[in-house]
């Protein structure tokens, strides 16, 4: 018995130990922010900075890979620093943040007045600014403090594509999408800010670990997630949302989720909701009628309306098969070294240095995902969505804009170049169920 007691009393005290680090940083920023004389929006980020460890540290105790997501999440807090240095000097404060930030302090300020706010609500912009001005409500209007939440909020999705990816592929390389998915510089650069893109990085990465989880086993809270997942992102990026519900809708049709009526009721109710979705976006984006020719159209317009810039670039719309391969190319390693004209265009152009390096380096690996897309369900939803998102991303004329709406498809297609090619796609099937038990075995104890 004393042993038993002795045991618990080490496991507590190295809880605590682990978390006196968090602590200390806590107080330290604490005196430090009420005895310097730096402004109190410096202290309210330092405080807001903390805080998010703090979170952070209760869901990254009992991880094995807790080093490498330490380093990950402070390098992703810091990058949102680097990211408001390059808005101010670099963009001259044109960026779309600022817009964001101007726009939430108004909602703030209506709500405070216990006002209906001047700002119409709807899709894209405007859920920005009004889930920004609650945001604001609860830490105060603080552009830094902002940039952090946001950060941080991406970072979760990270993790959210990480567990995912664990949990359908369980015999995969997680080593390399580890690194990929933590460590890639667009990744971490352009999901730092207040906007949409680290927000819809968050809501792909939820939809992505609740599919995933759901394949395995058939529970309310995955169905739960993934419905806020798609209605999530229906309201932040309505274009991507419609991408995103397609292909889960298509995952869903070759799947075998539950057994007779919570198999028919499951789907029935993801038919309805990615129906809803993909009216709700066919009206946004002004398409009319559904027809190849529209959608067609509405490519090639959308197209002309991005080349515009010093960074225009002509790409080729997708508007056939036969074009799939060079904008698969054009999405994922332009720009090219030769086609830069600035510092910040010659980083994302070694970058695309690297995605071509990797793209041959583990080609193998995509072309086995891809011989068994019939034979696994979540492989039919990250061959579907990167299909689509490269479609979508064909319409981009301009290497800058290109850069950064490509986050939304990295992901994905690192989950394809970490699928691990001595494992086949039904091996890996039957032992997600396995993986998912060590996965809620680990939350218990944690819990």
């Amino acid at each position: 018995m004393n042993f038993y007691f002795e045991s618990s009393l080490r496991i507590q005290y190295k809880g605590l130990i682990e978390l006196l680090p968090i602590i200390f940083l806590i107080l330290t920023a604490s005196v430090l922010g009420y005895f310097s004389a730096c402004s109190s929006n410096i202290q309210t980020a330092l405080l807001t900075f903390m805080i998010l460890l703090l979170v952070s540290s209760v869901a990254f105790r009992n991880n094995p890979e807790a080093k490498l997501l330490w380093t990950a999440l402070i390098l992703k807090l810091l990058s949102a620093f680097a990211y408001l240095w390059v808005f101010v000097v670099y963009y001259k404060g044109t960026s779309d943040s600022l817009g964001y930030y101007h726009s939430a302090n108004q909602v703030t300020e209506s709500i405070k007045r216990l006002e209906k706010p001047d700002l119409e609500f709807k899709f894209g912009s405007g859920f920005i600014a009004y889930l920004t001005g609650c945001i604001f409500l609860i830490i105060g209007t603080n552009l830094y403090a902002g940039f952090l939440i946001y950060s941080w909020l991406s970072f979760i999705g990270m993790y959210l594509f990480y567990k995912g990816f664990k949990i359908a592929f369980p015999y995969a390389n997680h080593k390399l999408y580890l690194y990929l998915i933590f460590f890639f510089p667009s990744i971490v650069f352009w999901t730092s800010q207040i906007g949409k893109d680290s927000l819809m990085f968050f809501f792909l990465g939820l939809v992505a670990y609740s599919l995933a989880s759901l394949f395995v086993r058939v529970r309310f809270r995955e169905l739960l997630y993934l419905l806020i997942g798609l209605f999530s992102s229906l309201l932040t990026r309505p274009e991507i949302a419609v991408i995103t519900a397609v292909a889960v809708l298509f995952s869903i049709i070759s799947s075998r989720i539950g057994r007779g009526i919570s198999r028919i009721a499951i789907s029935l109710i993801l038919l309805v909701v990615c129906y809803f979705i993909f009216i709700q976006s066919m009206s946004f984006m002004g398409i009319a009628e559904i027809s190849y020719g529209s959608v067609k159209d509405k490519i090639q317009a959308e197209s002309d309306v991005n080349y515009i810039g010093g960074s225009k670039f002509q790409n080729t719309p997708a508007t056939s098969l036969k074009q799939l391969p060079i904008n698969v190319l054009n999405s994922l390693i332009r720009p090219l070294p030769w086609e830069v004209r600035n510092y910040l265009a010659f980083i994302a152009s070694l970058e695309s240095v690297l995605m071509f390096v990797l793209l041959i380096r583990y080609l193998k690996s995509i072309l086995s995902a891809i011989a068994n897309l019939m034979n696994n369900r979540y492989i039919i939803f990250v061959v579907s969505y990167s299909f689509l998102v490269v479609i979508g991303l064909s319409t981009i004329a301009n290497l800058g804009l290109l850069v950064r709406q490509r986050v939304q498809l990295l992901p994905f297609f690192f989950m394809l170049i970490s699928y691990s090619k001595q494992m086949t796609a039904e091996l890996n099937e039957s032992h997600s169920k396995q993986a998912l038990d060590i996965e809620s075995q680990l939350e218990r104890s944690v819990q």
